[in-house]
């Protein structure tokens, strides 16, 4: 078994300290984007990762925007993951994935 990702951990940690602080059910905020109270356990623990759609329709419920889940996170979460060689095809001058314009 391969262990959660560290943003996967954090989102889940802030998805859950939302829930709490509105006094939310798993099961109720589970009916809120259709899903079952499982489900919704194993993205607070970070155990499932999440889709932006699924992050989406978090937000829209927790009436936050969608960087409230990425607030506070540890400026070491992916440090454990470099990026291989292929996922940074593209990427520009400072590891942007957009390409730097050039002055005419």
């Amino acid at each position: 078994m391969t262990r959660p990702h560290a943003v996967d951990v954090h989102a889940g940690q802030r998805i859950r300290q939302r829930r709490t602080l509105l006094a939310m059910s798993q099961t109720k905020l589970g009916d809120a984007v259709g899903l079952t109270f499982q489900q919704v356990q194993k993205y607070e623990r970070g155990a499932n990762r999440m889709g932006s759609s699924r992050l989406y329709e978090f937000a829209k419920v927790f009436d936050v925007p969608m960087s409230y889940f990425f607030d506070e996170m540890p400026s070491n979460a992916l440090s454990g993951r470099p990026m291989s060689v292929r996922d940074r095809k593209g990427f520009g001058e400072g590891g942007t994935p957009f390409k730097q314009e050039m002055a005419p």
